[in-house]
């Protein structure tokens, strides 16, 4: 089953609930492999990145909000406010802070060429995902099953701790 980096905190609530879930899904599954790889070295051993690419935290940092903030900006916030200050003498509309500050950051910080990098490195992660992770299956759809827990008990949020691959 999972490796030693799916280790839960001394005092989590749920190792228990986890563990059941882990068992009860592998045994329905009855999967002819489990790869307990982690991920990082999962995604180093395809041999698809290089030293300059390093993690895969690494290599995507960044690119989630450089898509949306750019996105958000040029394809409705730019265009909105345009239309908006034309219908009523130059003024701004009032816009809540969360999504001004994410509209802000894409007129700002991403430029188009920063957007297109983000655009070819998502779908370059895409490939490898669908490549190497989760192949496509035409009787099961995939042949693999990726688990892993969002948090084992620890004060860290979202912190990818390992990679379950199930040929």
């Amino acid at each position: 089953m999972p490796n030693s980096s799916w280790t839960f905190g001394p005092t989590y609530a749920g190792t228990e609930q986890y563990d059941s879930f882990k068992s009860a899904l592998t045994d329905f599954l009855a999967p002819s492999t489990v790869d307990n790889k982690s991920f990082e070295g999962f995604w180093n051993s395809t041999g698809r990145f290089d030293a300059n690419n390093g993690s895969s935290s690494a290599y995507m940092n960044g690119v989630y909000g450089n898509l949306i903030t750019y996105y958000q900006w040029t394809e409705f916030g730019q265009p909105w406010y345009e239309d908006y200050a034309a219908q009523n003498d130059g003024r701004l509309p009032f816009v809540s802070p969360s999504p001004l500050v994410r509209w802000q950051y894409g007129a700002n910080n991403v430029s188009e060429d920063l957007f297109n990098e983000g655009l070819a490195k998502k779908a370059y992660y895409q490939d490898f995902i669908t490549g190497d992770v989760l192949i496509k299956d035409d009787t099961t759809c995939s042949n693999a099953i990726y688990a892993e827990p969002a948090n084992t008990g620890s004060t860290s949020y979202r912190v990818c701790h390992s990679l379950s691959y199930m040929s």
